[in-house]
């Protein structure tokens, strides 16, 4: 092969190769995503609880299509930090306004409206129970009074009450990811409730006259009961003696007359007297 065939064919090869190179950059160009149309929203990163003090870590923007964007959502994770939210969140749920209260005042941001938030502090074995308690869960409130004359009466108070926080969660550092509230000690605990006017009036009444115990709810379990109230103090109390039964009348004899019976064998003649009784009904 000559020099002028050997020069042509390397000119061709390059020439091809090039033209190899600039269809793959082609195609690879037409298949790269292209940055995402739509509008940024907020959403949670992860399953988010009612009370949470939202951080950065726990949300996340993801773009939609501004005819698909909830109203009223987020458009910058710097809204959202610090706000508390009022109801919980899924993975991938957007962060809305009516989704989030106020950065002051968590207790007040979680309280349905025309509800009231009350605090009970719990001792003994009751605190303890307190620490299996999470917000969000029901519980039945009991009232135990004693009296002056040592009289307990226990009485069911309220049921199916929703827990709004157990401890201080004003005391929760928001700038802190761990989030968990200020507990109290082994034997005293703060639980708040969330009640309504006249339970308010009838729980903190309650508080001034006697102690507060709280029962754990399965959840999704509402129904109400109809339980009397109890006078604890007869549970010590002795059986009343039973009443002696009534005894059936009993039959004494009484003698009314004499007869004489004559017994002959013979030429034996003998005489037995024998008396005819009658019955006189006497009650013992």
């Amino acid at each position: 092969m000559s020099s002028r065939a050997i020069i042509l064919s390397v000119i061709a090869l390059f020439c091809g190769f090039v033209a190899s190179v600039s269809v793959v950059r082609y195609v690879r160009g037409r298949n790269a995503p292209r940055p995402a149309d739509g509008v940024p929203v907020v959403v949670a990163a992860k399953p988010l609880q009612t009370g949470t003090v939202l951080a950065s870590s726990m949300v996340k923007v993801v773009r939609m299509p501004k005819e698909i964007a909830p109203p009223g959502a987020f458009r910058d994770p710097k809204e959202v930090v610090g706000h508390v939210l009022v109801v919980p969140l899924g993975v991938h749920e957007p962060v809305v306004h009516s989704a989030v209260g106020g950065t002051e005042g968590v207790i007040q941001a979680m309280v349905t409206a025309g509800m009231r938030a009350y605090s009970v502090q719990l001792e003994g074995e009751a605190a303890r129970l307190a620490s299996h308690l999470r917000v969000g869960d029901r519980v039945d409130v009991l009232w135990i009074r004693p009296s002056a004359e040592g009289e307990v009466t226990a009485k069911l108070l309220m049921q199916n009450v929703r827990v709004l926080a157990v401890g201080d969660p004003e005391n929760k550092s928001r700038e802190s990811t761990k989030r968990s509230y200020s507990r109290g000690t082994a034997d005293s605990e703060v639980v708040t409730l969330e009640v309504t006017p006249e339970q308010f009036v009838l729980l903190a009444a309650a508080v001034e006259e006697g102690k507060i115990k709280l029962a754990m709810r399965r959840p999704g379990e509402k129904g109400v009961t109809d339980i009397p109230e109890v006078d604890i103090s007869r549970l010590w109390q002795a059986p009343e003696p039973a009443e002696a039964p009534q005894m059936s009348p009993t039959v004494a004899a009484t003698p009314v007359e004499e007869y004489v019976i004559e017994i002959i064998e013979g030429d034996n003649i003998e005489h037995q007297t024998y008396e005819r009784v009658a019955p006189d009904y006497r009650a013992r």
